[in-house]
């Protein structure tokens, strides 16, 4: 029904709503229908069965989050000045009033928020050694509307209800596809608050991007830019539209960009990768 309803409006409606309807499904899924009729089945079985499923499931994300914390529990905090500021003045133009520290840190491939009372943003060390200040912006910007968003929290609401539902691979799917709209709805909130010139360097950062990350992360506490190169194209293609009635110099600048370098595009959808648990901060 979603999938269905998503398809009819397309680009009809903003990213926000394609994002929002999916809490339709979570709904469904925190008070799920319980039938009495149906055959008389061992329900001591299925329950120890289920338990099994969940409990492996949780084994799994606690080995994989001391792992992850391993790797990026030693990052340094980045002191650069003209960083701390570039950080405060992204912050204020999205709004956000919580203390965030800038972890510099080769744990993982891609910037992320991580934390939720104090949270962290994580940059690889790659990304900060190849973008300048201007698009670091923006990669700042898209990161804090995560935390503005709360997604982090969302997040391990989300990943609770899959090992709740581990045994329902449309309930995976339907949160893959959740987590991919809400990046695009990170990007529409992020672009609110850009003129026409910041949209299309926005857009020019996400390209710059595709050729920096290596991979989605998978720790349900953290909200990154991007879970996999796979998801840029769809990206630019909603930046391209966004506004495009009072934004027509940005689109034109966008697509022009999109065409330029349509090889690359090309080669990222056919790169389609795989994503585990994920979450922002």
């Amino acid at each position: 029904m979603i999938l269905a309803a998503k398809r009819a409006f397309g680009n009809r409606v903003n990213a926000g709503w394609h994002y929002y309807i999916w809490f339709v499904l979570v709904m469904r899924l925190v008070v799920p229908y319980i039938s009495t009729d149906g055959p008389d089945i061992d329900h001591m079985l299925i329950f120890l069965v289920w338990m099994a499923g969940a409990a492996v499931m949780v084994l799994y994300s606690v080995i994989y989050n001391i792992c992850f914390w391993s790797k990026v529990k030693d990052g340094k905090t980045f002191t650069e000045q003209g960083i701390i500021e570039l950080l405060e003045n992204c912050k204020e133009r999205m709004g956000v009033s919580v203390s965030v520290s800038i972890i510099k840190t080769s744990g993982i491939g891609i910037p992320a928020v991580f934390g939720v009372t104090r949270p962290w943003l994580l940059m690889p060390e790659k990304i900060l050694a190849s973008l300048d200040q201007k698009k670091l912006k923006y990669v700042i910007l898209h990161e804090l509307a995560h935390l503005k968003r709360k997604d982090i929290l969302l997040n391990w609401f989300f990943y609770l209800l899959e090992i709740i539902y581990w045994f329902n691979p449309f309930v995976w799917l339907a949160f893959h596809r959740m987590r991919a709209d809400r990046e695009l709805a990170c990007d529409e909130t992020v672009l609110a608050r850009l003129d026409r010139n910041g949209a299309r360097m926005y857009g020019h950062t996400i390209l710059d991007m595709a050729e920096l990350i290596s991979s989605g992360v998978g720790y349900a506490g953290i909200a990154g830019l991007a879970e996999s190169r796979s998801q840029i194209a769809d990206r630019i293609s909603m930046i391209s539209r966004f506004g495009e009635r009072s934004r027509k110099a940005s689109v034109v600048s966008i697509i022009v960009t999109i065409l330029g370098r349509n090889t690359q595009i090309l080669s990222l959808q056919g790169k389609r990768s795989s994503i585990r648990v994920d979450i922002s901060l």
